[in-house]
């Protein structure tokens, strides 16, 4: 299915193959994108790739990066982000995330012939900030907040959450999410390959009305 070295979220995590489980940062662009949809009939071979500067004693920088298809390279992602105060040696506002995600799909018509020459890419690009606030295998705690904008129909969204897990395999999160007009929030989901057609038309349309609300889960 895959090769993988590392855990999302270690200093450096590389996967190749079979993704099911594609997120960078937050995951309000990029969110469990998954590109197993087409199994058993059609495999496609993507690449998480993930290198965090702690890894040579340097924890200012890092960087996240997705490609779905490395053989079409239509869904990439990349999000860079700093920890502009690690020099302080304060345990938990050291390790507070200053991030930027830029996610684009090239190829919005792949799996339908009738949108080929006539669909554009469809970009996301947003900022977050992330603060681990407890990690131990008995629970985990991240407060959060994410700023997007979908360039296609210029439509803004953001959030503010918390998330984590408790016993080290119950995942749980909570967000208050306002949404503009012509907005979709975690565009690229896990259920992305199925319908981008149906997204790159309400994109086309630009018929999402604005929104806010909330958005619980808890989950293993």
């Amino acid at each position: 299915q895959y090769v993988r070295w590392g855990e999302k979220g270690d200093p450096l995590f590389v996967k190749l193959g079979s993704i099911d489980d594609a997120t960078l940062g937050d995951g309000f662009i990029v969110g469990n994108y998954d590109n197993t949809l087409f199994l058993p009939d059609r495999r496609i071979f993507g690449l998480s790739f993930d290198l965090d500067g702690q890894l040579f004693g340097f924890p200012y920088v890092g960087i996240e990066t997705f490609v779905g298809n490395l053989a079409q390279f239509d869904v990439v992602a990349v999000r860079p982000f700093v920890r502009p105060l690690a020099w302080m040696d304060v345990p938990v506002i050291k390790n507070l995330q200053v991030g930027g995600t830029f996610a684009m799909d090239r190829k919005p018509e792949l799996y339908e012939d009738y949108l080929a020459g006539t669909a554009e890419p469809v970009i996301v690009y947003g900022a977050d900030l992330r603060l681990p606030i407890l990690a131990n295998p008995a629970i985990s705690l991240i407060a959060f907040t994410d700023i997007a904008r979908l360039h296609n129909t210029g439509g803004v969204g953001g959030m503010v959450g918390f998330g984590g897990r408790l016993i080290g395999f119950l995942n749980y999160g909570a967000q208050v999410r306002v949404l503009g007009e012509n907005f979709i929030p975690t565009y690229f989901d896990s259920a992305y390959d199925l319908f981008r057609t149906a997204k790159y038309e309400r994109v086309d349309l630009q018929d999402v009305a604005a929104y806010q609300g909330w958005l619980a889960s808890l989950g293993f």
